[in-house]
Parts: C-alpha cells; structure tokens; sequence
C-alpha cells in the first residue's frame, strides 16, 4: 500500500478548519448541540480539525484540488 500525503490544504484554509473543528468539538461536548447532531457535530468538528491539522484533505487529493498553491495568474499573499 502506498500512502501518499501532500499538503493540499491553504494556510488560510487550515486556520478556519482547525477554527471551525475545534468551535463545533466544544459545543458538542458543552451540550449546546444536543443529541445525535452533537455527536455529528464532533464527528464533523474532528475531521475538520484533524484535516487542518495535518494541512492534508483525502477528498481533495481524489478530487485533483489543491489549496495550498496560488493560482497562476493571482498574486500570492
């Protein structure tokens, strides 16, 4: 098995998804997503957070896309 994993996520793209993993893990486990949407909201926040963490999205690596590289012709910030 050969397991290849490139950076295809963005700097800014990696700070919302830890941002928005790690806000949806909290409010599962304070109870202000209750029930089974706090148990996908956990799910959901982990992956988020797991994805960004590692700056490495499967879905974007069958997809072909790749965040992580300005397009030709814009200007890198």
């Amino acid at each position: 098995m050969n397991i290849h994993m490139k950076c295809n996520v963005g700097k800014s793209e990696r700070a919302m998804r830890i941002f928005f993993g790690a806000m949806l893990i909290c409010l599962a486990f304070i109870g202000l997503i209750p029930d089974a949407a706090g148990i996908m909201a956990t799910v959901v926040g982990t992956l988020s957070f797991f994805t960004g963490a590692i700056s490495y999205c499967p879905m974007y690596d069958r997809m072909g896309m790749d965040t992580s590289k300005p397009k030709q012709g814009t200007l890198a910030t």
